[in-house]
C-alpha cells in the first residue's frame, strides 16, 4: 500500500511539474506576442501551485511577473520601480540561469535610458556586454547581443551622441541577421531605428537608404503586427517629403493607401502605446494624406483633410494625452497654416498656426506652445508684419524653457529683422551678433537646415547695410555668415542626387560668397573651395565607381576602413572599462587596428588619389591646379538665383569676376543663340560677339592656347567655340576646347592618362525604310517625315573610321541593343553611328536607336559599366536633355559618364548627315596621329571650314554641333602585329638566326663529306 502511495505521490508530482513547465512555455509565447496581461495571469496560476515560497521556482515566476507588469506601467518611473522590484526577487534565486542574467540586466538598464539615468544604464549596459562575452558558447546569445548593442546605441542617442550611436546599431543589425536572418522583424526595427537616427546627423541620405531597407524587409515577410510595414511607409513618407522628392513621396502615399484599406479592420482596432486615446492608424493616416496635399501644394485637399481630421479625430473634451498624440494633434494645425504660409496667404496661415497655439495652451504642452510661437514669428517676418513678429517672440521668450527650445535662435533670427524693418538698426544688429556669437561658438553642433536659412538670412541684412552705408566691414560679416553656412551645408549634403532645396541653398550660399569675395577683392581660393565642396558628388562618384581599378579599389579600402574605425570603436570601448588581465592585449589591438587605419587611409592616397580627395569633405585647388598644363586655362561658370560668376584657373592663378550679365538675360540670350545656330540664321553673327563679350572678354584668356569650360546649368546647351571675338574670329581657331560639369569630376577624368594599348569598336544600325513603313514609333515617323531615317553617310563613316583601327565593326543586324550591353565593356575607343531620340516631355524616354528599332533607354545607361577612355556619340541631340537643378543637363552623353566612360563627343543639335563623316573621320586620324582630343577636334573643324567653299556649309551648324566633354589627353591606338616596327625587327633577327643556323649546317655537312 505504501508502495502504491508513493509512486501516486510521484505521478502527480511529476504531472504537476509537466503542467508547470506547459505554462511557463505558454506565459513566455504570451509575453513574445506582447499579451502582458494573458502572460500574467499565467504565471500567477503557475505560483498557486507552488507551495514553497522560498524556492528558486516561486522567485522565478515572482520575478518575472514584476518585469512583466513593467510593461503595463503607466509612466517610466513606475516601470523602473517594478523591475527593480523584478531585480530585488532575482537577486534571491539561488541558481539563476546565464540566460536569466543577461536578460534581466537587459530590461534594467532599457528602462533606465527614458528615466533619465544614463549613467547608470551605461554601466549596466557594459558590464552585461563583458559578462555575455565571457562565456564560453557566447554564440548562443546573439539575439541577447543584438539588444546589448541596440541598448548601448540608446543610451548614445540620449546623450546626443549620434555619431557614436550609429556603430551600434549596426552591430546590432549585423546580430540579428545572423541570429535571425537579414529578412527578420528585428533586423527591419534596428533598420528603423537606424533610419531615424541618421536624421541628427550630416548624412540624411543614408537615413533614407536604412528607411528603404526596413520598408523592403516588411514588404517581404509581411509580419503579423501590420501595424509594422504601416508605420514604415508613414515614416519613410515624411523623411522623403521633408528632402523634397516628391515622386518618391507620391510612391509612398499610394502603398500607404493600398495597405490601410487592405488591412483597415485590422488596423483600425490596432492599440499603440503610444496612442492611448486616439486611433493611431487613422490618425497616422490622416496626417500623411496631410503632409502629401501641402507638398503638392493642394490647398481644397488639404482642407478637406483637416476638416475630416477636427470630425474624426480631434477629441471634443480634453484628454491625458500622451506625448505622441499632443504632437500629432497640434501638427495637423501646423501642417496646414504651413500650405497657406509657403503661399503667401498670411491671415490663412495665421488662422491654422493659432489653433494650435490654442490647443498647446489648452493642455499646457509647453513645447507645442513655443512651436506656435516659432512659426507664427516665422510667418509674420515672412509677411513683414513686423509689430506681431515682435508680439511673438516676446511671449516666446517669457516661457522660462525658451533656451531649452531648438529654434530659439530662429526666433532671435525673426526679432532682428523686425528690428531693421522698422528701422531700429541697433537693436537689429545687436540681435543679430547674438546670433551669429551663437552658431560660432557652437560650430561643430549645428547641422540642420534651419541654421542654414538664419545665416544665409542674416548675411543678407549685412549685405543690405553695406549699400546703406558702404562699409567693408558689413561684407566682412556676411562673409563669414556665409561661409559657416556652406560649412553647414557641407556636413547635411553627402552625395547623391540633388533636390530643389539643396539646390535653393545652395544657390544662395554661392551668390552671397562669390558676391562678398567679389566686392572685398580677396578670400578667393578659399571661397572656390567651398563652392566646389557644395556642388553635387553625384556624376564624379558614380563615374569613379564604374571606372575599373580606380573608384571600386578605392570604395573597398574605404569600405575596410569604416569597418576598422567600428572595429576600433568597440575595442576602446572595451579597453576602458576593463579592468581585468586582458588590458594588455587590448590595448595591443587598439595599436594594431589603429596603425590599420593609416596604413589603408595612406594606400587610398597614394594609389586613388581623387577618391582620396574627393570622398572627404574638403578640396584643394592647389593640388588640382598641379595638373593644369601650363597654356591651359579652366573657366568655371557658376550660376545662382540671380546672379552669373565665373573664375579662370591657371596652373599659378585664380581670377574671380562677376560676369556683366544677369542669369535670366543670358538664358534669354543663349535660347535667341541657339535658335539661329539650329535654324541656319545668319542673324548669330551679332548674337555671337555679345556673348562673348559677357563670357569670354573679362576673363583674360588671350595668353592661352587651351580652354576647359566647366558649365553649370543652361551653359551646357552652349558650344564655345562658336563665340566670335573682336578680331572677328572664332574662339575655335584660337583654341583647343573641351568641356566638364565639374573641377572633381575633370580633375579624376585626367588623372592617370598615360594611354594603352586600345580597341576600337564602332555600331551603325541599317535603318530600313521598309521597317519604317510599319511601325507605329512616333519617333520613327517622325525621322521618316523629316528624310533623316536611313543614315546612309553614317554607314559609311563607320565602316571607314573602322578601317583606319582595325576594330569591330557592328552594322546591320549585328547593330543590336544586346550585342551592344554584352561587348561594350571590352572596348575602349566607342562609336555610335546612329540615331539618338529626344524625349523632352519625358526624358526617361530619351534613348539611342539600335537595329530594329531596338531603344536603349536614358535610365538603362545608368545601370551599364563602361570603362572605356572614349565614346564617340555620331547621333542627334546626345548633348542636350533636360536640366535638373544641381546635376546640370541628364543627357546621353552624360549618361555615358556616368557609366564610367572618361571622354565623350557628343552633339547639340540634330547632326546633319552629310557633312558629320567628314569631321568624324577627320577627328579620327588627328587621334591616330597622336594630337590630345580637344586638339584633333579643333583640327577637324578647322579643316572642314578650309576645304568648304561654299558659305552657307560654313554656317556653324554644319561643323559644331559635336563638342568633347571629359579627358583631354591623346590615345594611343594598338596597331596590328605585322604594322609594328618592333615586328619587322623580330622578323629581320629570326630571319638572321635561321640564315645563321642554316649556314653552319651546310657548312658541317661539307666538312663532314669531306
Amino acid at each position: 500500500m505504501k508502495k502504491i502511495t508513493l509512486l501516486l505521490l510521484l505521478f502527480f508530482s511529476f504531472q504537476s511539474f509537466f503542467a508547470q513547465i506547459s505554462k511557463n512555455k505558454k506565459a513566455e509565447e504570451l509575453f513574445s506576442n506582447e499579451a502582458y496581461t494573458e502572460a500574467i495571469s499565467v504565471r500567477k496560476k503557475i505560483l498557486k501551485s507552488i507551495d514553497d515560497k522560498d524556492s528558486d521556482a516561486y522567485k522565478r515566476q515572482l520575478y518575472k511577473i514584476k518585469a512583466t507588469e513593467s510593461y503595463l506601467a503607466s509612466d517610466y518611473a513606475e516601470m523602473l520601480s517594478l523591475v527593480e522590484q523584478a531585480i530585488e526577487v532575482f537577486n534571491g534565486i539561488e541558481e539563476p540561469s546565464t540566460l536569466e542574467k543577461i536578460e534581466i540586466n537587459i530590461e534594467y538598464f532599457n528602462v533606465l535610458i527614458p528615466n533619465g539615468k544614463l549613467e547608470k544604464a551605461w554601466q549596466v549596459a557594459s558590464e552585461t556586454y563583458d559578462f555575455t562575452l565571457t562565456q564560453q558558447n557566447d554564440e548562443k546569445y546573439g539575439s541577447q547581443l543584438a539588444k546589448i548593442f541596440q541598448g548601448l546605441g540608446n543610451i548614445k542617442w540620449f546623450l546626443q551622441e549620434w555619431e557614436t550611436a550609429i556603430p551600434y546599431f549596426k552591430k546590432a543589425i549585423e546580430k540579428t541577421t545572423e541570429v535571425y536572418g537579414y529578412y527578420s522583424v528585428e533586423t527591419a526595427k534596428n533598420c528603423r531605428l537606424l533610419s531615424t537616427l541618421y536624421t541628427f546627423t550630416p548624412d540624411f541620405n543614408t537615413g533614407l537608404d536604412y528607411g528603404l531597407k526596413a520598408q523592403k524587409i516588411y514588404e517581404k515577410i509581411q509580419p503579423e503586427d501590420k501595424f509594422l510595414l504601416f508605420q514604415q511607409y508613414a515614416n519613410n513618407l515624411t523623411s522623403f517629403k521633408q528632402y523634397g522628392d516628391l515622386e518618391k513621396t507620391e510612391e509612398l502615399l499610394a502603398k500607404l493607401t493600398g495597405y490601410f484599406n487592405k488591412n483597415k479592420t485590422y488596423l483600425l482596432n490596432y492599440e499603440h502605446q503610444d496612442f492611448p486615446n486616439l486611433s493611431a492608424a487613422k490618425t497616422i493616416y490622416l496626417y500623411k494624406k496631410l503632409e502629401y496635399a501641402t507638398a503638392r501644394q493642394d490647398f481644397n485637399e488639404a482642407e478637406q483633410v483637416y476638416a475630416r481630421f477636427q470630425r474624426e479625430i480631434m477629441p471634443k473634451i480634453i484628454q491625458p494625452y500622451s506625448e505622441a498624440e499632443r504632437n500629432t494633434l497640434a501638427k495637423f494645425s501646423l501642417e496646414t497654416g504651413s500650405l497657406f504660409h509657403r503661399s503667401g496667404n498670411y491671415e490663412k496661415a495665421k488662422k491654422y498656426y493659432s489653433n494650435a497655439l490654442k490647443f498647446s495652451q489648452s493642455i499646457d504642452y509647453n513645447f507645442g506652445i513655443l512651436q506656435a510661437y516659432w512659426i507664427l514669428s516665422t510667418a509674420a517676418a515672412d509677411n513683414q508684419k513686423w509689430d506681431d513678429v515682435i508680439h511673438y517672440v516676446d511671449l516666446a521668450f517669457e516661457n522660462p524653457e525658451i533656451e531649452k527650445f531648438n529654434q530659439s535662435m530662429t526666433m532671435r533670427n525673426n526679432l532682428g529683422h523686425a528690428y531693421f524693418g522698422k528701422g531700429n538698426y541697433d537693436k537689429a544688429f545687436a540681435v543679430f551678433n547674438k546670433v551669429l556669437k551663437h552658431y560660432f561658438s557652437a560650430d561643430e553642433e549645428i547641422n540642420n537646415f534651419h541654421a542654414i536659412q538664419n545665416l544665409n538670412e542674416i548675411a543678407g541684412v549685412y549685405l543690405k547695410m553695406h549699400q546703406k552705408q558702404s562699409d567693408s566691414k558689413y561684407l566682412e560679416e556676411a562673409y563669414k555668415a556665409y561661409h559657416l553656412s556652406s560649412v553647414i551645408f557641407s556636413r547635411l549634403y553627402r552625395g547623391g542626387k540633388f533636390n530643389d532645396r539643396l539646390a535653393t541653398y545652395q544657390d544662395q550660399i554661392n551668390e552671397g560668397m562669390l558676391l562678398c569675395t567679389t566686392m572685398l577683392d580677396e578670400h578667393f581660393q578659399e571661397t572656390a573651395e567651398r563652392v566646389e565642396i557644395n556642388n553635387s558628388d553625384l556624376l564624379w562618384s558614380r563615374f569613379l565607381n564604374n571606372q575599373e581599378g580606380s573608384g571600386l579599389e578605392g570604395t573597398r579600402l574605404q569600405a575596410k576602413i569604416d569597418s576598422l574605425i567600428t572595429e576600433k570603436e568597440k575595442t576602446k570601448f572595451t579597453a576602458e572599462n576593463d579592468t581585468g588581465a586582458t588590458v594588455d592585449s587590448l590595448k595591443t589591438k587598439l595599436e594594431k587596428l589603429t596603425n590599420s587605419i593609416t596604413e589603408a587611409q595612406t594606400k587610398i592616397e597614394k594609389n586613388h588619389p581623387s577618391f582620396y580627395q574627393f570622398s572627404q569633405k574638403d578640396f584643394d585647388l592647389k593640388s588640382l591646379q598641379s595638373k593644369i598644363s601650363k597654356n591651359e586655362l579652366i573657366l568655371r561658370y557658376v550660376l545662382t538665383d540671380s546672379m552669373v560668376f565665373a573664375y579662370g584657373i591657371t596652373k599659378n592663378n585664380l581670377l574671380l569676376k562677376r560676369l556683366p550679365v544677369d542669369k535670366v538675360e543670358l538664358r534669354k540670350s543663349i535660347d535667341d543663340y541657339l535658335s539661329d545656330l539650329k535654324n541656319f540664321k545668319t542673324s548669330y553673327l551679332e548674337k555671337s560677339k555679345k556673348l562673348f563679350a559677357v563670357l569670354i572678354e573679362p576673363m583674360s584668356v588671350e595668353k592661352y592656347d587651351k580652354l576647359t569650360i566647366i558649365n553649370d546649368g543652361f551653359l551646357g546647351y552652349l558650344p564655345f567655340e562658336t563665340l566670335i571675338s573682336e578680331n572677328k574670329s572664332f574662339l575655335l581657331e584660337n583654341y583647343q576646347i573641351s568641356y566638364s560639369t565639374s573641377l572633381k569630376l575633370w580633375s579624376i577624368q585626367n588623372e592617370n592618362n598615360e594611354g594603352s594599348s586600345t580597341k576600337f569598336t564602332a555600331f551603325s544600325p541599317k535603318y530600313k525604310l521598309s521597317f519604317a513603313a510599319n511601325t507605329e514609333d512616333k519617333a520613327v515617323k517622325d525621322l521618316v517625315r523629316e528624310g533623316n531615317y536611313e543614315l546612309l553617310g553614317a554607314e559609311r563613316e563607320a565602316k571607314t573610321i573602322n578601317a583606319l583601327f582595325d576594330g569591330r565593326l557592328y552594322t546591320a543586324e549585328e547593330a543590336t541593343k544586346n550585342n551592344f550591353v554584352s561587348n561594350v565593356s571590352s572596348y575602349d575607343v566607342l562609336h555610335l553611328a546612329m540615331h539618338a531620340v529626344l524625349d523632352e516631355d519625358n526624358p526617361a524616354k530619351s534613348s539611342l536607336i539600335f537595329e530594329n528599332n531596338e531603344k536603349l533607354y536614358l535610365p538603362e545607361f545608368y545601370k551599364l559599366k563602361i570603362p572605356a577612355q572614349l565614346a564617340v556619340l555620331s547621333a542627334c541631340n546626345t548633348g542636350v536633355g533636360e536640366i535638373k537643378r544641381g546635376e546640370g543637363v541628364q543627357s546621353l552623353s552624360r549618361a555615358f559618364t556616368y557609366a564610367g566612360v572618361k571622354s565623350t563627343v557628343m552633339s547639340l543639335w540634330p547632326a546633319p548627315d552629310k557633312e558629320t563623316p567628314e569631321i568624324m573621320v577627320s577627328f579620327y586620324k588627328n587621334l591616330k596621329k597622336g594630337e590630345n582630343k580637344a586638339q584633333a577636334l579643333q583640327q577637324a573643324k578647322l579643316d572642314y571650314l578650309k576645304n568648304t567653299k561654299t558659305e552657307k556649309l560654313q554656317h556653324p551648324f554644319y561643323w559644331a554641333g559635336f563638342v568633347l566633354s571629359g579627358d583631354n589627353s591623346p590615345i594611343q591606338f594598338s596597331k596590328p602585329l605585322w604594322k609594328q616596327p618592333l615586328f619587322y625587327i623580330i622578323l629581320v633577327s629570326v630571319l638572321a638566326i635561321l640564315l645563321v643556323v642554316i649556314y653552319f649546317r651546310k657548312r658541317k655537312n661539307n666538312s663532314t663529306s669531306l
